[in-house]
């Protein structure tokens, strides 16, 4: 568990512009959350929701990731 925990942090301490929008991949690595926890959570509105850009492709605002991430802490 100490390992997804460091990373977790180390993705953290990345810098992103606001504007961003993140891959799942980033999203679990910043969040230290897997897929399914993600989408349950947002099915239960404690995390936001995704932009969809195609049928296939999902991407979240790194902005509303962060501010979610401080709002945990």
């Amino acid at each position: 568990m100490e390992v997804k925990s460091r990373q977790a942090s180390a993705a953290a301490d990345r810098s992103f512009h606001p504007a961003a929008l993140l891959r799942v991949s980033a999203v679990e690595d910043l969040t230290g959350l897997k897929r399914s926890a993600l989408y349950a959570r947002i099915a239960a509105g404690t995390f936001p929701r995704q932009i969809a850009l195609s049928s296939r492709c999902v991407r979240w605002r790194a902005s509303e990731v962060l501010n979610w991430l401080e709002s945990v802490k």
